[in-house]
C-alpha cells in the first residue's frame, strides 16, 4: 500500500487511474512482478503481488517513481506524490490470502464510493469475476488457485461483504500483500521514462506530412472520419516508446480513454487509404534515415 503525501489525492480523475495501470503493466514487464489483485483510491492503493524474481522494492521504485514523474509531467506539477516508502507484507498463509483479495476489492464500497464490488470501480474485481475483459498483466493464479473460478471468487466477497464470512480476528490489513517467492537473478535496469521532447518531435513531423497545423491536431471533430490528421498523429505517438494514453491525450486534446478507444480499433481495424499513404511515407522516412526496423 503507499498513500500520497500529506495524505493528498494521488488519483483526481480517470486519466489518473488509466496513467498508473499503464505504469503497473511496465513494472510488470520490466521486473517480472506478478499483480494478483488492486484498488485504486483517492488518496492511496492496495496491490495483492508476488515477486517470483525478488525485485519488489525495484518495481516499485519504477511504479511510484514513473507515476509520479508522469503524473507531474501531465499535470505541469511538481514534487513529490507519494509519501515516503511503500508499506509491505508477507502473506504465507492462503486462507488470510482470500481474505486479503477481498478486502482489497472491497475498498471502494468501505468508502462509500459504490454500493457493490460488481460495480464500476477502480479495483481488479470485474476483470478477475469475468464481467471485464482481464488486463493483459494481470495475473490470475492466485484467483485459480485461492478460489477456483471467477464465480467463487464472486461469491466470497460478496459473502465477506455482507458478513457472512466475517474478517479474521488477527487480520491487519493496511498492506501491500506479496505472496512469497525465492529470489533469483535480476533483469536489467529499466529504460528511462518518455520525455516530453520526443513527443513534440513526432508531431512535427506529423505536420510536415499531413501538412496539418498544431492547432489542426487538437481540433475535434465528429464522425468516424473526422480530422484524419489527429487521428494520424495519435497513431504515430502511439508508437513513442513509454508514451502513455495520458500524455499522448494532453498533446491532442483526447482523454486517455478516447486514445485507448483508437488504439484498440487501430488493432481491429484497417486503416482509411489516407491514413495509410501518410504511414507508409512515415515508414519511407524512418527507413531512409537509418531508424527503421
Amino acid at each position: 500500500m503507499h498513500r500520497g503525501a500529506r495524505r493528498a489525492p494521488i488519483f483526481l480523475d480517470d486519466a489518473h487511474c488509466v496513467l498508473w495501470l499503464e505504469t503497473a503493466a511496465d513494472a510488470v514487464r520490466r521486473f517480472g512482478i506478478e499483480i494478483h489483485a488492486w484498488s485504486l483510491m483517492p488518496n492511496h492503493y492496495h496491490l495483492l503481488v508476488r515477486s517470483p524474481l525478488g525485485t519488489l522494492s525495484r518495481a516499485m521504485r519504477h511504479l511510484n517513481g514513473v507515476y509520479t514523474q508522469r503524473l507531474n509531467r501531465l499535470n505541469e506539477w511538481d514534487g513529490p506524490v507519494f509519501r515516503g516508502r511503500f508499506h509491505s507484507r508477507l502473506v504465507e498463509d492462503e486462507e488470510y490470502q482470500r481474505y486479503l483479495v477481498a478486502y482489497i476489492h472491497l475498498n471502494p464500497v468501505r468508502a462509500n464510493l459504490v454500493r457493490r464490488p460488481d460495480e464500476e470501480a477502480w479495483t481488479s474485481h470485474r476483470q478477475l469475476v469475468g464481467l471485464d475483459t482481464p488486463s493483459d498483466w494481470l495475473s490470475t493464479g492466485a484467483r485459480d488457485h485461492l478460489f477456483g473460478t471467477g464465480a467463487q471468487l464472486q461469491e466470497f466477497v460478496r459473502d465477506v461483504q455482507v458478513g457472512k464470512q466475517p474478517w479474521p480476528d488477527d487480520a491487519e490489513l493496511d498492506f501491500a500483500f506479496q505472496i512469497p517467492a525465492r529470489p533469483v537473478e535480476q533483469p536489467p535496469p529499466p529504460a528511462p521514462a518518455t520525455g516530453v521532447s520526443a513527443l513534440k518531435d513526432t508531431l512535427k513531423q506529423v505536420q510536415r506530412i499531413t501538412g496539418a497545423k498544431r492547432a489542426d491536431l487538437k481540433r475535434a471533430e465528429r464522425g468516424r472520419g473526422a480530422n484524419p490528421a489527429r487521428r494520424f498523429a495519435a497513431l504515430m505517438l502511439m508508437r513513442v516508446p513509454g508514451a502513455s494514453s495520458a500524455e499522448i491525450g494532453k498533446e491532442l486534446g483526447m482523454s486517455a480513454k478516447q486514445v485507448e478507444n483508437l488504439r484498440h480499433r487501430a488493432q481491429r481495424d484497417e486503416l482509411p487509404a489516407r491514413l495509410q499513404a501518410w504511414r507508409d511515407a512515415w515508414d519511407a522516412d524512418l527507413a531512409s534515415t537509418g531508424d527503421g526496423k
